[in-house]
């Protein structure tokens, strides 16, 4: 049965291959937590060979879990061409379920895009009716 607190330990110790084996048993499992691990290790070559193409397939398997961060991983990657081909389009979708999930980094990406207008016109009436205060000296 996968532990992913001792996986963790095992991560945070500096034992990466034994912890990129237990996050692989656990994605095996179907754990979507192990399947985010076990990709980061990919991603970054934490005690495994370093494989994009691999770590996207384990980002993909994690999406479903609650926090987002697979959702927004993927994106990135969509964003930059890591172990895909580049794809603004996806990469949005991704960004927005992301967000949707309430991943924090999602969400402030998406709004630095609709603010400065990157993907659309930024809605200068509404931006303007948004409160702010005169700074205290």
């Amino acid at each position: 049965m996968f532990d992913l607190t001792h996986a963790n330990a095992l991560f945070v110790e500096g034992k990466y291959q034994d912890a990129a084996r237990a996050y692989l048993d656990g994605a095996r499992d179907g754990d979507a937590d192990a399947s985010y691990n076990y990709a980061y290790c990919l991603r970054y070559g934490f005690g495994v060979p370093r494989d994009l193409e691999k770590a996207k397939s384990f980002f993909a398997f994690a999406r479903e879990a609650d926090n987002g961060e697979a959702l927004y991983t993927l994106a990135v990657m969509h964003i930059h061409g890591e172990g895909v081909k580049k794809n603004y389009r996806k990469a949005y979708e991704y960004m927005r379920a992301s967000a949707e999930k309430e991943c924090i980094e999602a969400q402030l990406y998406l709004g630095m895009l609709y603010t400065t207008g990157a993907i659309f016109d930024p809605d200068i009436v509404g931006i303007t009716k948004i409160p702010t205060r005169a700074p205290e000296y």
